[in-house]
């Protein structure tokens, strides 16, 4: 059975880059180098308040082989699951979360409060702000 897939967008469309495939599509990472092209997976965001939108289709795996992760790269990663971690933990904290949403309405950077929570905790190196504890 096949599906259609649309966009609904504002005319005139000012910019649409790729095509669009299948959600459920992944493209892993290549460890041996071999086999790169994948099916493919839909990936796109649109900033509040802008008209103009980015989507894209992405085919081809990383090769492992010739483009390992750096140790940037494993740094940055290892940064964000654990500014995510603490970011869920402190939510489930009443008080601490209350003093995080206060501050998120604040600003207007940030358009969801674990966007922003995130953003805040990263820069503090994984900590939870001591501003946010009551």
């Amino acid at each position: 059975m096949s599906s259609r897939r649309y966009i609904t967008s504002i005319a005139p469309i000012e910019h649409i880059n790729g095509r669009m495939a299948q959600v459920s599509n992944i493209v892993s990472n290549s460890p041996d180098g071999t086999d790169l092209y994948a099916d493919g997976y839909w990936y796109g965001f649109r900033r509040n308040g802008s008209m103009r939108n980015r989507f894209g289709i992405r085919h081809y795996r990383r090769n492992l082989v010739s483009n390992p992760y750096t140790a940037a790269e494993d740094e940055n990663r290892t940064l964000f699951t654990i500014s995510l971690n603490v970011v869920y933990a402190n939510k489930a904290i009443p008080g601490n979360w209350a003093l995080c949403v206060a501050e998120w309405a604040e600003q207007r950077d940030y358009s969801t409060q674990i966007g922003y929570a995130v953003h805040v905790v990263r820069a503090s190196n994984g900590e939870w702000p001591s501003r946010w504890v009551p």
